[in-house]
């Protein structure tokens, strides 16, 4: 259901980006255009 969300608001704009934190390693994936980052470690003090 949120990727589907994503996909409509892509319609109508030109990059859309999510940004997650978990995990201990970093990674990049696009998937029908979207592109969800995960930066491990990105929220810890």
């Amino acid at each position: 259901m949120f990727h589907e969300t994503l996909l409509k608001l892509r319609e109508t704009a030109k990059n859309i980006i999510v940004v997650s934190s978990d995990g201990d390693s970093s990674s990049l994936s696009v998937k029908s255009g979207v592109r969800y980052l995960n930066a491990a470690g990105l929220w810890k003090a």
